[in-house]
């Protein structure tokens, strides 16, 4: 019983010093790549596609995908399917699944046009991130396959998988939400920090309820390709002109203040009755119920919510 629980608190430190660490590698890496991404004016030849291609994939193989499969391998010593819940969901759970995930859009949009007119108020502004905007079909079939499908699996591996997983003896919620807060900021993006952190909590109850990381596998992936789509649709001098002033889209929160309220609560609603809905099909056990010591789990608390301060702090400081 004893080494059971000194490997639950081995899996604690783990999570607690990966934390920092991947949020450092990561952001020192992005400034660099981004940096030069911008220099470039998104004049791409065929070798600069390749080096984005591989630039995303190294960086998510090695600190997205390789934490989560060490979890598993080393610190677990258990089958990855089963470790990170690579389970098939029913056909009523993917229905409700993927009802939530529609509603999750209608409000996301929605809440970043209340978040524009608050900033205005303010004077206030905040810019998306600069992403690699595809030029040639050549270019959006590489970074479909790479930012479109192997950047998700690799993030759901590792914040679906290894931090919800990793620490949901700690409690549910708060496996879910220190999951959803790192996932957040860990996109160094404070224009969508608000539905990042959204979407991470819907997703990581998804997760919870279906026991399964695929529906939010399925959605990330969709999220992403359409995103990467899009902006090959659109062209760099669009994309930029979009997402560098969203205040340019035709709907504003304050003229039509009543009918995008109506609908943002009806969302709400909505989004809560198909999540209840969702639970009512769980079967998962409540591992609050585990018998590890009291004290392991005080102690597996402190070191994670420390160490995802340290992380907010340090994004805050690259952000600011």
């Amino acid at each position: 019983m004893q080494l059971r629980h000194s490997k639950e608190l081995l899996v604690y430190y783990y999570i607690a010093l990966i934390i920092p660490i991947h949020y450092i590698l990561f952001t020192s890496t992005g400034i660099l790549y981004k940096t030069y991404i911008v220099s470039t004016q998104f004049n791409y030849t065929l070798l600069l596609t390749f080096i984005i291609t591989a630039n995303i994939l190294i960086k998510q193989l090695s600190l997205n995908m390789f934490p989560a499969i060490f979890y598993c391998k080393k610190l677990k010593k258990q089958n990855i399917i089963t470790t990170l819940r690579l389970n098939l969901v029913s056909k009523k759970q993917l229905f409700y699944s993927s009802i939530i995930f529609i509603l999750y859009n209608i409000i996301s949009g929605i809440l970043i046009l209340l978040q524009e007119d608050i900033l205005k108020l303010f004077n206030l502004r905040f810019e998306m991130n600069t992403q690699p905007v595809p030029t040639s079909i050549f270019a959006t079939i590489l970074f479909v396959l790479a930012g479109g499908i192997i950047c998700p699996i690799s993030e759901e591996f590792f914040f679906r998988g290894l931090l919800i997983r990793g620490t949901e003896k700690l409690g549910t919620n708060f496996s879910i939400v220190v999951s959803a807060i790192y996932f957040s900021i860990y996109h160094n993006n404070p224009y969508r920090l608000i539905t990042l952190l959204l979407f991470a909590l819907l997703i990581g109850y998804i997760v919870h309820y279906t026991n399964s990381i695929l529906p939010g596998i399925l959605f990330h992936v969709l999220t992403n390709s359409i995103f990467v789509i899009s902006s090959y649709i659109q062209g760099p001098n669009k994309y930029n002109e979009i997402y560098s002033d969203i205040s340019n889209v035709s709907v504003s929160l304050l003229e039509n203040n009543y009918v995008l309220m109506i609908i943002l609560v009806i969302s709400c609603s909505l989004s809560f009755w198909y999540i209840i809905k969702l639970k009512n099909l769980s079967i998962t056990k409540d591992l609050n119920q585990d018998t590890a010591k009291h004290a392991d789990k005080i102690k597996g608390k402190i070191y994670i919510v420390f160490s995802l301060l340290l992380a907010i702090l340090i994004f805050i400081a690259f952000t600011s």
